[in-house]
């Protein structure tokens, strides 16, 4: 699993407390826009499960201008990930669910679009009973601060929680 890293504490504590609040802005501080999004990485398929329901903020995406929650938390992420370029930037905000959903597995696959040595980090940005599971790896579970890194062509699904109010983390496609 050499080519998956999970990094506990991954930002110093004050950035990392920014970064949360810009996407989990209880004071609304940062007017961070959410939209919601139904059939979690199964838009595609004739199988989708239009149950599976998550809120996105698409901070970033290669060739459009970002948005102000992006160029908030930009110098602190570039920072900790060493980015060339952004090709996404999304944040995830999974609701509530009596039990755990899972979502299907999937690959962020840029490295095929691009050609290049695309990868993916996760930022949790609270702890809560949900995971990230690598088909050929470890499960992660979502807690604070953690980030998990990983070349965008290796199959991972995540989940819901059920023991917290929701699950929220920042999907970072860069090279």
């Amino acid at each position: 699993m050499s080519h998956i890293k999970v990094i506990p504490n991954a930002l110093p504590e004050n950035e990392y407390q920014f970064v949360k609040e810009v996407f989990i802005d209880v004071d609304n501080k940062h007017n961070t826009a959410w939209v919601q999004d139904f059939g979690i990485a199964e838009k595609e398929s004739k199988k989708a499960n239009f149950d599976h329901l998550m809120f996105c903020h698409v901070g970033f995406v290669s060739g459009y201008p970002g948005t102000e929650s992006f160029y908030k938390i930009e110098p602190i992420i570039s920072k900790l990930l060493n980015v060339q370029s952004y090709l996404r930037l999304k944040a995830n905000f999974y609701p509530r669910t009596k039990t755990i959903d899972k979502h299907p597995w999937h690959c962020d696959d840029f490295r095929k679009e691009t050609g290049l040595d695309v990868k993916t980090a996760l930022l949790s940005l609270n702890t809560c009973n949900g995971y990230t599971d690598f088909k050929d790896g470890p499960k992660v579970p979502s807690v604070d601060n953690t980030l998990i890194i990983n070349p965008t062509d290796v199959l991972h699904m995540g989940t819901s929680t059920s023991d917290s109010n929701y699950r929220v983390n920042l999907n970072i496609n860069y090279i």
